[in-house]
């Protein structure tokens, strides 16, 4: 199967931008996105 998976060159910061894009644009709150990541605070991701 060709052109499965992420494009070659992402990384895992892609990947996880990525998620907290998705997380937001469904209206996830900073806070739950940062809890859901385990970062200390909102601003450390």
């Amino acid at each position: 199967m060709t052109g499965a998976g992420p494009p070659k060159g992402t990384t895992s910061h892609d990947l996880r931008h990525h998620d907290v894009s998705v997380l937001l644009t469904a209206g996830e709150s900073v806070v739950a996105v940062a809890e859901r990541l385990g970062t200390r605070t909102p601003r450390s991701s």
